[in-house]
């Protein structure tokens, strides 16, 4: 045939208007054959055969001869698709084509997968039916096939891209959902956003989030939708979300508009940020306990340099009224004023004291003590007053530990703590104060009541320097930062909880120290200097208050004293051969100081003792006295009596 179509079992045309035969398998040819001829061949892509009752290809278009890469069908005459095809492919077509001779029914539209021999694989969509002659007798059938092969790569294509887009969509670690416009009913979620928020997928799709409660902030939800109205994709807007327990946690939220099937959607993805925010939140915490620290430490600088001039000035007053005080007759006017003068005067030493304890610039009268002992005190000196409201229930344990402290300090925090409690409680209520010792090596002091409490933003403040909620002139605000300094100058560590309506609890920690033992007291001296011979003093003091009451009191002493204004005057007379018995030097002066002074002025004479004076002894100085064997320490202001013993034991460790 050689690629020419031949109409079925007609050797020969018949010619126009040539009446039709009747005889079985013949057909006639009109020039409606020729036109299905061309039709066949030249416009439809499709392949197109016959078989005979025996399913024999007997012709057929050049589409199909092609298909098999053959010549002409004179290459398939006669053969079967067992011939052509896989044994399962043509089984199957054998058995369609005898039923559709049994039945005379036609198959349609049946996707066929060929296989060939070379074990490529091939889609078609085929229909097939009976040929029948002029009488209606079945003699063979046709079928027509077209090539739909790219079509069911494309759709399996489609469907591994659904497939995997699905695996992706499900478990990515990214809570994602689409919603509807504009009711907001969840179409789908994956397994991220069921975890993150609690629910399983059947009790999520078909709701609406406004039904599921997931937004704990409605403006958020407001604003959200506002910016995705306006064609803006929103990314990475952190939100409060409420989990289906009712738990609130946090989402970096981002969403975009989508069409799905033909509809705008929504489709969002929310990290949850929840762990982050908690490490964020207490980040905030610490640095806003850096910044009370900072503020704590501010204060304490200009707490101590304030100490340190009024503690010049106090030491001129009490130094001259000491001196005066014994020219006086015992029961004369003038002395009971300069006795007065000098207890104003210590009195005033021991606020600056408070002032340097509080700066933590200044040594504790530090002693081996116990916290009960300070707490009866405490108490016992508040009942008739402050306390006289309230309950008071003490806990106390009997075998509590003894810590390293200063009882003075420790007793003012207390009642500071004590007062605090009583002004909470003003209708009355229920103070309790409890120790017990706590491992390893640490001993706990609660004390609490039953008062107003403190909200959070009181509470976040509450040891912060001024700052208080009592009416002017009920309160200073120093209160708690008193105790927060002297708790902090003990390395001790102090904590306080409260709630509106529940009342407030105090938590200090102080570490034990069982080998430490009380400080001996300094004796009481007389005016004489010693039983020795009088001395030759060098004072070195910026301070001419302190350089004409100190001159006052060495002359009353019985002592010679040469003053000089800097530490570089000093050692350049030391150089120039001056011999002083004992140098009296100011720690905290312009220039070198005391610090800088003394390592020069032992190379220039090491053997010299040497009397460091200060009110404002922090650690530096007590490592330098504690470097230098022949240096004492005396604290100011002092009296005559305290001058007099200081000389006596600088002297003696020359």
């Amino acid at each position: 045939m050689c690629g020419k179509f031949e109409p079925p079992f007609h050797p020969k045309p018949r010619e126009y208007g040539e009446a039709e035969s009747d005889a079985p398998g013949q057909a006639s040819l009109f020039p409606a054959d020729r036109l299905l001829h061309a039709l066949m061949e030249e416009m439809l892509p499709d392949r197109i055969y016959f078989k005979d009752l025996q399913s024999r290809f007997v012709n057929c278009n050049q589409s199909f001869v092609h298909w098999f890469h053959l010549e002409d069908f004179s290459q398939m005459r006669g053969r079967t698709d067992f011939d052509f095809f896989s044994e399962i492919h043509a089984r199957k077509a054998y058995e369609d084509e005898q039923e559709i001779i049994r039945t005379g029914l036609p198959k349609l539209n049946i996707e066929e997968k060929e296989t060939w021999p070379d074990g490529h694989v091939t889609w078609a969509s085929t229909s097939k039916a009976a040929l029948r002659d002029g009488a209606g007798r079945i003699f063979g059938t046709f079928g027509v096939s077209r090539e739909i092969t790219r079509h069911k790569l494309a759709e399996q294509a489609f469907r591994e891209s659904e497939d995997l887009f699905t695996s992706v969509f499900q478990f990515m670690p990214i809570a994602t959902a689409i919603t509807s416009l504009p009711d907001h009913r969840v179409l789908s979620v994956n397994k991220a956003f069921q975890e993150i928020f609690g629910y399983g997928a059947e009790e999520l799709l078909g709701r609406t989030t406004m039904e599921l409660g997931i937004w704990a902030n409605l403006e958020d939800q407001s604003l959200m939708l506002d910016l995705l109205g306006r064609g803006q994709p929103v990314q990475g807007r952190d939100v409060q979300i409420r989990r289906k327990d009712g738990s609130l946690g946090w989402a970096s939220y981002s969403g975009r508009l989508v069409k799905l099937n033909g509809e705008t959607c929504l489709l969002s993805g929310s990290v949850d940020i929840t762990r982050r925010k908690e490490v964020e939140a207490e980040q905030q915490h610490l640095h806003a306990q850096l910044l009370k620290a900072q503020k704590l430490e501010s204060l304490g600088s200009l707490a101590g340099g304030v100490a340190h001039d009024m503690n010049n000035v106090l030491g001129a007053i009490l130094g001259i009224a000491s001196a005066t005080v014994e020219t006086q007759g015992r029961d004369s006017p003038a002395r009971l004023a300069f006795e007065t003068i000098i207890k104003a005067a210590e009195r005033g030493g021991k606020m600056v004291k408070g002032l340097l304890r509080f700066a933590r610039q200044n040594p504790a009268d530090e002693c081996s003590l116990d916290m009960n002992a300070v707490i009866r005190e405490e108490v016992a000196l508040l009942e008739r007053t402050a306390l006289s409201r309230v309950r008071t229930e003490l806990d106390l344990a009997g075998d509590l530990r003894p810590i390293h402290g200063d009882p003075a300090a420790l007793g003012n925090a207390v009642m500071n703590l004590l007062v605090n409690a009583a002004d909470s409680m003003p209708q009355g209520g229920t103070l309790s104060l409890r120790t017990w010792n706590v491992d390893p090596g640490w001993i706990e002091v609660r004390i609490e009541d039953t008062g107003t409490g403190m909200p959070p933003e009181v509470l976040d403040r509450a040891m912060d320097p001024f700052y208080t909620t009592k009416k002017q002139g009920q309160g200073t605000g120093l209160g708690l930062s008193m105790v927060y300094s002297t708790v902090k100058a003990h390395q001790g560590r102090v904590e306080i909880l409260s709630e509106p309506g529940r009342g407030t609890c105090v938590l200090m920690h102080f570490q034990i120290n069982e080998s430490v033992t009380a400080l001996a007291e300094p004796t009481a001296d007389g005016p004489s200097a010693s039983a020795g011979e009088a001395k030759h003093v060098l004072v070195v003091d910026d301070d001419e208050l302190i350089q004409a009451s100190m001159g006052a009191l060495l002359n009353a002493l019985g002592h010679r004293v040469t003053t000089l204004a800097s530490g570089e005057e000093a050692l350049a007379a030391l150089g120039a051969g001056l011999q002083p018995d004992v140098v009296i030097l100011d720690l905290n002066m312009p220039g070198l100081g005391g610090s800088g002074t003394l390592p020069l002025l032992r190379a220039l004479r090491p053997a010299l003792p040497v009397l460091l004076a200060t009110g404002r002894a922090d650690q530096s100085a007590l490592d330098l006295i504690a470097s230098d064997p022949r240096t004492t320490l005396l604290g100011k202001p002092f009296t005559m009596q305290d001058l007099g013993a200081g000389l006596r034991r600088c002297i003696a460790r020359k």
